[in-house]
């Protein structure tokens, strides 16, 4: 996201931030790979994605 582009954001809509901009793309991306071959270089991402993904909500649930 072009950062000009990402401050007008953040002016209409103080509550967002670069996490949840962040855990957004790591969504979009893992509904992209999420059926990928096991031990691919993807297969890995979409692992990482899982994690980063968690992450971020149990965070938000706290």
């Amino acid at each position: 996201m072009e950062k000009r582009h990402r401050n007008q954001l953040r002016e209409r809509f103080p509550l967002i931030t670069d996490k949840h901009v962040k855990y957004n793309r790591a969504v979009t991306r893992y509904e992209e790979i999420k059926r990928v071959q096991k031990g691919s270089n993807e297969h890995k991402e979409k692992l990482l994605l899982a994690h980063l993904i968690s992450e971020y909500e149990n965070e938000k649930s706290e």
